[in-house]
């Protein structure tokens, strides 16, 4: 394939190129997003996808160092729960397969798309379908009990009882890919201007969603991945990023201060700060994560909730480790070192339409991992976040191979 091809396709018609000779296992894939939300139907989906990927690529040619320490996690990590007791042989099978699965779909999916703007349109529509439920579901509880939901939890869309509303932590984490939305209007890249139009629709979206249910992550999310991305594309011109800085800063400070954003959101914000679960102890974690540190050590094995007073550590890294003990931890320890050292020589690499957006996207999984217990609470989000590094370390091979992603 040559490079004009690789410069001047994409869009939607290089997003059908995942489906040419494949359009099975991709349309399962777009299924398993939408379903995310309902887990107790989307685990067979991910199953049926993890036979199909095993069937269809050519496994063998993505396997790399990172692979195979995600073997090792999965293995080490459903150990312990084996010895337990399956509570679900089907959730069982996801947790050993989908970790290596997807990231290999990752690498599977440059390969296919080759143009970054096929690649970032694939972005696109996996966050609206991964999020959209739970975009409907905001939206329709808004119109039913308005613009703050101090319960923070509703129903899911089109079904109905309390056993299908979920926490807002859950729904936090299903809205917070659609954050990095708002960094990519300052990229200044050749994406399309309708393609920018969609990531800041999925940004209005999921930041409707996180102020529905006055979740403070988000906010954090949504900032956080604006001020790195346009220090990234600011390219050492420190007026541009002053200027990005500002006008954020100021942003937020005007719609708070002058009531643009309903006085009961900022009145449901002021009370979750007041309570026992502050800021200052980002929201009562910081002892759960000391704890946990700790734990670590004097339970190589793993412990049980009973064990410490704090339950889950809300940590993605600890909670592997409170499961399944010390060696699943070492080993996703070294995956996410080694996935972010690669980031950061792609950061390294300017003028490359999709660098921010792989940088914004981590960003979001990386923050929402380290305060949320992501494994057990939605394990489709943490193979997705492995597939994010499958796609990534794909383009940075591809990179050093002089097939450039400009």
């Amino acid at each position: 394939m040559s490079k004009g091809y690789l410069l001047n396709s994409g869009g939607l018609y290089g997003l059908f190129e995942l489906f040419k000779g494949n359009w099975i296992l991709q349309t399962v894939y777009f299924v398993v997003l939408f379903t995310s939300i309902w887990s107790n139907v989307s685990i067979y989906i991910i199953f049926v996808f993890c036979l199909l990927v095993m069937l269809i690529l050519p496994i063998r040619k993505y396997v790399d160092k990172t692979a195979v320490l995600l073997g090792l996690f999965s293995v080490f990590y459903c150990i312990p729960i084996l010895f337990a007791g399956v509570s679900s042989w089907f959730n069982f099978a996801s947790y050993l397969l989908c970790p290596v699965i997807f990231y290999i779909y990752g690498k599977y999916v440059v390969d296919k798309l080759e143009s970054p703007k096929s690649i970032a349109l694939f972005f696109a529509v996996s966050i609206l379908l991964f999020s959209i439920v739970l975009y409907m579901s905001a939206i329709q509880d808004i119109t039913q009990n308005g613009f703050v939901n101090i319960t923070r939890s509703f129903s899911i869309w089109g079904m109905s009882g309390g056993q299908n509303s979920l926490s807002a932590t859950l729904y936090g984490l299903v809205a917070s890919l659609g954050l990095m939305g708002l960094s990519i209007i300052f990229v200044r890249t050749a994406l399309p201007k309708k393609l920018k139009g969609m990531f800041l629709l999925l940004f209005v979206l999921s930041m409707l969603t996180v102020l529905h249910l006055v979740n403070r992550t988000g906010i954090v999310i949504a900032m956080v991945s604006v001020f790195c991305v346009s220090v990234y594309c600011s390219q050492g011109k420190i007026w541009r990023f002053l200027i990005v800085g500002l006008f954020v800063f100021m942003s937020f400070l005007f719609l708070f201060e002058l009531n643009v954003i309903d006085q009961n959101v900022i009145d449901a914000y002021t009370n979750r700060n007041g309570e026992d679960s502050s800021v200052s102890s980002v929201g009562g974690r910081w002892d759960r994560w000391v704890d946990g540190i700790q734990n670590v050590f004097r339970y190589p094995l793993g412990w049980d909730i009973e064990v410490t007073q704090y339950g889950y550590a809300h940590n993605l890294w600890i909670d592997v480790a409170r499961v399944s003990g010390i060696l699943p931890f070492l080993c996703f320890l070294m995956v996410t070192l080694i996935s972010y050292s690669k980031l950061f020589k792609l950061l390294k690499l300017k003028n490359m339409t999709i660098v921010p957006l792989l940088l914004g996207l981590n960003i979001c999984f990386f923050l929402s991992s380290f305060v949320e217990p992501v494994i057990e609470a939605i394990p489709l989000y943490f193979y997705l976040y492995l597939m994010l590094w499958g796609i990534q370390n794909r383009v940075l091979l591809r990179h050093c191979n002089e097939i450039s992603l400009l």
